[in-house]
């Protein structure tokens, strides 16, 4: 199993948020600076492969993101 993990000390995502991301063409971007496809198109490559993604937040605590994705031996 490859684990992936990526920490960040930002300042969190807010549950309303949290709860959306993944969504196609969901962003918190002004218009014309982002389509909204960045975490939708991460976790669609994860899943295809076999893994799953997880992405846990706390306000003042930053975020966490950890992509698990298995791993096959041509043994």
């Amino acid at each position: 199993m490859l684990i992936l993990t990526v920490i960040d000390a930002g300042d969190g995502i807010p549950a309303q948020i949290l709860s959306r991301i993944g969504e196609p063409f969901f962003t918190t971007k002004q218009t014309g600076k982002g389509m909204g496809l960045g975490v939708f198109l991460a976790r669609t490559v994860v899943e295809r492969l076999g893994g799953s993604m997880q992405i846990n937040s706390e306000k003042n605590q930053g975020t966490t993101v950890t992509c698990q994705i298995p791993c096959q031996s041509d043994s």
